[in-house]
C-alpha cells in the first residue's frame, strides 16, 4: 500500500526492479495479491523470499502452509539453487518433518531435504544394536 491506496500488481513490480534483491522479495511478498501472465517472475521471486523465510524458522506451521501454496504455483524453481540448505543444519521438528514426509511431494526438496534429515536423526537415536538383542534375548546361549 501506498499511502493507503492499493497498488496494482504491475506498478508494485515495477517498484522492485528498483530495490536491491532482498528489500525487492520482502516488498514483493507483502504487497503482490493477485497474479497474471505478466507478473509470473513475481510468484517465482515470492517463493524463493518464503523458502528462505522458512529455512530460518522450520517449526512455522503457518509460513510452511504459504510456502506449500506457492511451490504449487511458482514455474522455475530452482532444485540447484537452494541446495546450499543441505550443508546447512535447518532443524525442522519432527512432527512437522513426518508431515512434510508423507506427502514430499507438494513440498520444495530443500524442505523435504532437511525433513529427511529429522526423521534419520531420530530414528537414528532409536537404533537397538543387534548385539544388544542378541545378549538380551539369549542368541548364543
Amino acid at each position: 500500500m501506498l499511502n493507503g491506496k492499493e497498488m496494482s500488481t504491475e506498478f508494485v513490480l515495477l517498484i522492485s526492479t528498483k530495490l536491491q534483491q532482498d528489500v525487492s522479495e520482502r516488498f514483493l511478498f507483502e504487497n503482490i495479491r493477485n497474479y497474471n501472465e505478466k507478473t509470473i517472475e513475481a510468484v517465482n521471486l515470492n517463493f524463493n523470499f518464503l523458502l528462505f523465510k522458512y529455512l530460518k524458522k522450520p517449526s512455522d506451521q503457518i509460513m510452511l502452509a504459504q510456502l506449500t501454496g506457492k511451490y504449487m504455483e511458482t514455474t522455475t524453481y530452482q532444485e540447484l539453487y537452494h541446495k546450499s540448505y543441505q550443508k546447512d543444519d535447518v532443524k525442522i521438528p519432527l512432527e512437522i518433518a513426518m508431515q512434510i514426509m508423507s506427502s514430499s511431494a507438494q513440498y520444495p526438496r530443500a524442505i523435504v531435504y532437511s525433513a529427511e534429515r529429522a526423521c534419520r536423526r531420530n530414528a537414528n537415536t532409536h537404533v537397538v544394536h543387534v548385539e544388544d538383542i542378541a545378549k538380551k534375548d539369549f542368541w548364543f546361549g
